[in-house]
């Protein structure tokens, strides 16, 4: 049971932190205690001011014995105030981003370490008037209240300003008994203080560590979301894209095709869609392979996608060995240009098909556009693409058709 005891209180007096976070937590606290020493300092300095005068009195009107005394004690009052002065200066100079914490750092502890010794110093001296230890204890007990301090500083700190005070009390102190007597009053001071600072510390320190590790939580929680909203991104992004020839699939063609006929239609802009078929391939299959066949699927991808290179023009994977272009804002002649552009592309390089009569790869190309002024369906964009489409194969493939009044097909010499 005792070892419980001693283990629970050696957790609460001395709690570890996790080493990430402690130089974290010596940047806050810093920064906590360097704004609560401004506040302090601009009170002292009040403080001083009216003490200074009253020791500037005494050492111009009193008597022999106190005016040594009360020049002392007015050259210690100055140095405090120049002390605070130069204090507020640094703190003005240095920034406080967390590349200045070294510097921040010490600038706090030698703030500390100088108030605790002045103090010690002043009431040392104040013994030739008969002073006590007011001074001494209110620095005292106002560092161990507003400053955080962890055990290394809080012992050199008050084990600094316990020495002096005890050479100031034998230096000044004429009354060995009154100097012994003040001497444990400090020192019961200074235990009290240690215990003050420590328990001031230790839960502002927990306070830190609960509050880190629920930042630390949102950090991990925020970039894990973000991780999984680029997740999810990727994978709406797979889910467009067509595995094999790596263009956007029909379902994206669908909501693609749907998007861009709303806006044509409220913008009474055209928009052209291409129908594309390989020509002969399920004989292409049979001749070379299935993976033969996946190969000139990606590769006519490739050529379609090269010359469809406007921004906004969509390639697309139809279905089989269909492909799907979407053109917005290109009429029925820009369509049958671009359209043409791909005959020739896909015909050009030449692929080998011995089952074809040209002896090559080719594509059969339908086409449609909608005109200005007509609302109509998407779907009826696709139908009149597809009757393009199916005329352009039965008419002897390697062509473009489209439908007009008039209907006739853009034929070009094969060879």
């Amino acid at each position: 049971m005792w070892t419980r005891y001693l283990s629970c209180g050696r957790e609460f007096w001395f709690p570890e932190l996790p080493r990430e976070e402690q130089e974290p937590a010596g940047r806050a606290l810093t920064r906590a205690n360097l704004f609560r020493e401004k506040i302090g300092a601009v009170c002292l300095a009040a403080l001083t001011l009216p003490a200074a005068g009253l020791d500037l009195w005494r050492a111009l009107a009193g008597a022999e014995p106190l005016r040594q005394a009360a020049l002392e004690s007015l050259v210690l009052r100055l140095i405090l105030l120049a002390a605070l002065a130069g204090f507020a200066v640094l703190a003005r100079r240095i920034g406080s981003g967390d590349g200045d914490w070294p510097r921040q750092r010490a600038l706090d502890l030698g703030l500390i370490v100088f108030l605790a010794a002045w103090s010690a110093v002043l009431t040392g001296v104040g013994q030739r008037a008969g002073s006590g230890l007011t001074v001494f204890l209110i620095v005292v007990f106002s560092l161990a209240a507003l400053v955080y301090q962890d055990w290394p500083r809080s012992l050199l700190v008050y084990g600094l300003s316990l020495a002096l005070l005890a050479l100031g009390l034998f230096r000044y102190q004429p009354e060995a008994r009154l100097a012994w007597a003040h001497l444990a009053n400090g020192t019961l001071a200074v235990l009290l203080a240690l215990v003050i600072t420590r328990l001031l510390y230790v839960t502002r320190l927990r306070g830190f560590t609960a509050g880190g590790f629920s930042e630390r939580q949102q950090r991990e929680l925020e970039e894990a979301n973000q991780r999984l909203g680029e997740a999810n991104v990727m994978l709406k992004r797979l889910s467009f894209i067509d595995a094999l020839t790596e263009i956007p699939n029909r379902r994206y063609f669908d909501e693609f095709l749907a998007q861009e006929w709303g806006r044509a239609a409220r913008d009474d802009q055209p928009l052209s869609l291409i129908l594309i078929d390989i020509d002969h391939f399920k004989k292409f299959n049979d001749t070379y392979g299935h993976q033969a066949g996946d190969e000139c699927l990606r590769w006519v991808a490739a050529f379609l996608t090269t010359v469809a290179r406007r921004p906004g023009d969509l390639v697309a994977r139809y279905g089989g060995e269909e492909f799907a272009v979407v053109l917005p804002g290109a009429g029925l002649r820009g369509a049958v240009k671009m359209a043409e552009k791909m005959r020739l592309a896909v015909a050009g390089v030449k692929i080998e098909h011995a089952a074809s009569p040209l002896g090559r790869v080719t594509i059969s190309l339908g086409l449609a556009s909608r005109p200005r002024g007509i609302r109509g369906e998407p779907e009826q964009l696709i139908e009149a693409a597809d009757k393009a489409l199916y005329r352009a194969k039965a008419g002897g493939r390697n062509r473009v058709c489209w439908p007009e009044t008039g209907l006739r097909d853009l034929e070009r010499a094969q060879r």
